[in-house]
């Protein structure tokens, strides 16, 4: 869901690449990380900076495509002094061939747009080949982080596993450290969170 466009975010963006830089380098020592984590989808940065703050021992790589909430998540991290959480204004599509070849330990995606028409099927981030894009993104042992308030959305991933080359895992979860601003409205409003943990088949 997209908020009101904010006019001074894509200045901002270009005033702070060293949270938001325009481009993919993988040259840049930041991406040879011993450990990434990305967040496909990180609205405001509320959920990522959090993780950069209680993990400082790991590289945070966000993707968002709206350029105001890109804009407003690197305001937050820069607040911080963060050096170890970067947002891309980048759709996932765009970012995944300069992207393919790093690993990340773990991948979040939390509350996608849920695209519930059948004509927007291909629109939804975890549609089959989408998915399995993003797993190829992951190290051996690594996991991908789900969470939706949408069940139609919740159910029509599990549906599509297989198909993508994926796998549920059971639980126990591991222990919730941060939340996205969206989780915390929705806990406010008493809506259940659907949450699953997904590896890569094999």
């Amino acid at each position: 869901m997209r908020g009101r466009y904010k006019d001074w975010t894509p200045g901002y963006i270009d005033a702070h690449p060293e949270v938001s830089p325009r481009n993919i380098e993988l040259a840049d020592p930041y991406y040879s990380h011993p450990r990434l984590v990305l967040e496909i989808g990180s609205g405001k940065g509320g959920f990522l900076t959090q993780m950069g703050l209680l993990h400082p021992e790991i590289n945070y790589l966000g993707l968002e495509r709206d350029v105001s909430s890109c804009g407003t998540a690197a305001r937050k991290a820069v607040e911080l002094s963060l050096t170890n959480v970067r947002f891309l204004n980048l759709d996932f599509d765009v970012a995944f061939f300069p992207l393919s070849s790093l690993r990340f330990e773990k991948i979040h995606v939390n509350f996608p747009d849920p695209w519930p028409k059948a004509r927007h099927e291909k629109r939804r981030l975890l549609f089959p080949t989408r998915l399995s894009n993003i797993l190829s993104l992951l190290a051996p042992d690594g996991l991908l982080e789900f969470r939706t308030d949408n069940l139609p959305l919740f159910e029509y991933a599990l549906e599509h596993l297989e198909e993508a080359g994926a796998s549920l895992l059971e639980p126990p979860y591991p222990e919730e450290e941060a939340r996205s601003e969206y989780e915390e409205r929705f806990l406010a409003e008493g809506i259940k969170i659907n949450r699953a943990l997904i590896g890569r088949k094999g």
